[in-house]
């Protein structure tokens, strides 16, 4: 199926495409204009100091303006949009390349429209256009076409032009709470708000594919943990419409040694009480009561931790997974690595998390790592990639590693991660704040 904006977001809970006006060109076909609303967890990076900053919700408001043309004409012939520089849309994508298409221009008239330039094709879009507002405001919008083998966008934008697109925007959720009207409300009032650089690792159509990772801790003497964001409303295992409070890392293990856990609402009640029964429970008791150890139970429970700590932090997960756990069955290609020899030296505990491009997700790959003072634990998806991990293996198959010596869990998941993506990392530090607990 060829890729369309309108289809990739009918599934999306961070995205709205909400159209606005719809107008006949002079030469007979019809435009229209939308504002594409989009919700992303922003972390905020500044690199004169080498650190990340703390997680939170921001929106993005994008004008979009779509032609529908005609059979035979113009915009109907694809090399004719690729030579104005229009790029074929890729789902996740904001709809643009970062580059502007240098044969489309913005002008704005007197009478406040909108005037959009296309080769010798002159777009207008009238003064209350909620997207000609906007366009107004930052100097920037999204044109497509919709072609029969897809859909295709160009950046369009006059100088002066900044290195990525701005947009307007605000902090905290939006489309995961409002009414249709209170959008509409925020619509109108977007174009008013502080302009924003829009930029993130595979933000925009023609960008390279990237990956890279985060390494949080949760201790005693200072807590790195993702802030709490927005995760939708319906459960990760069954789809419900209704979430709950979830202690995606062990709660037992957090209450043992007295350091913050990491929730967020991923699961409904219903999913949250199997897990705990039919998982959480069972791997507590064996390291609390010294139970005798279920190596499927415990594959299980380290597969449904890491899917659910690498949720709440930000990264992408098959969503198949959780399902066939919920079902009592191991997502295929997922192996475990779990080993008493190798421990987090202070109390509380660390873990990695990896944000793999688009293309190692399409093969399903994955990687997770967590430390604590009573094991570290390793669950990935390498595919046809071999990389060496020193720790036992207890899924699929089990391995024991000889003389296993202790090293720095950190520097390990990064080596495994830069294997995995076959690329390099940057050392940079993560807010870190005082514990609460």
């Amino acid at each position: 199926m060829s890729a369309s904006l309108k289809q990739s977001l009918r599934t999306s809970s961070w995205e709205r495409l909400v159209k606005q006006r719809t107008y006949s060109s002079r030469n007979g076909y019809e435009y229209s204009s939308y504002v594409l609303v989009k919700e992303i967890a922003l972390t905020p990076f500044t690199a004169e100091e080498i650190r990340q900053d703390k997680r939170s919700d921001f929106v993005y408001f994008i004008p979009v303006i779509i032609i529908e043309p005609e059979s035979g004409s113009y915009f109907s012939n694809r090399n004719n949009l690729q030579e104005l520089g229009f790029a074929p849309y890729k789902s996740r994508r904001i709809p643009m390349p970062p580059e502007p298409t240098e044969s489309t221009t913005i002008n704005l008239k007197p009478d406040n429209k909108v005037e959009i330039v296309v080769g010798h094709e002159v777009l207008t879009l009238e003064h209350d256009d909620q997207a000609a507002k906007i366009i107004a405001s930052c100097n920037n919008l999204a044109i497509g076409i919709g072609h029969q083998s897809g859909d295709y966008f160009a950046r369009v934008s006059s100088p002066p032009q900044t290195i990525f697109p701005t947009f307007p925007g605000r902090t905290g959720a939006l489309l995961n709470h409002s009414r249709d009207s209170t959008l509409a409300d925020e619509i109108a009032r977007s174009h008013k708000y502080k302009i924003k650089m829009a930029f993130g690792s595979e933000a925009y159509l023609g960008m390279p594919p990237s990956s890279d990772y985060e390494f949080y801790a949760s201790t005693k003497q200072g807590v790195s943990l993702p802030r709490q964001v927005n995760l939708g409303r319906h459960c990760r295992a069954c789809n419900r419409p209704e979430v709950t409070r979830e202690h995606c890392s062990p709660k037992w293990l957090a209450d043992r040694y007295s350091v913050e856990p990491l929730v967020a609402r991923i699961l409904c009640k219903s999913c949250n009480s199997w897990f705990g029964k039919n998982l959480e429970q069972p791997v507590a008791d064996m390291f609390q009561k010294g139970m005798p150890i279920d190596f499927e139970t415990l594959s299980k429970w380290s597969i449904k931790t890491a899917i659910t700590m690498s949720i709440a932090a930000g990264s992408i997960v098959d969503p198949n997974w959780l399902p066939k756990l919920r079902d009592n069955q191991i997502p295929q290609g997922l192996k475990v690595y779990f080993d008493t020899q190798m421990r987090f030296n202070e109390h509380g505990f660390a873990f990695g998390i990896s944000k793999l491009s688009q293309q190692l997700r399409e093969k399903s790959q994955f990687l997770f790592g967590l430390t604590t003072p009573l094991f570290s634990m390793i669950v990935i998806n390498a595919a046809e990639k071999r990389i060496n991990i020193p720790l036992n293996q207890i899924y699929p198959d089990q391995f024991t590693i000889e003389n296993t010596h202790v090293v720095d869990f950190s520097r390990l998941y990064q080596r495994m991660h830069e294997e995995l993506t076959d690329d390099g990392t940057e050392d940079y530090s993560i807010h870190t704040r005082p514990p609460t607990r």
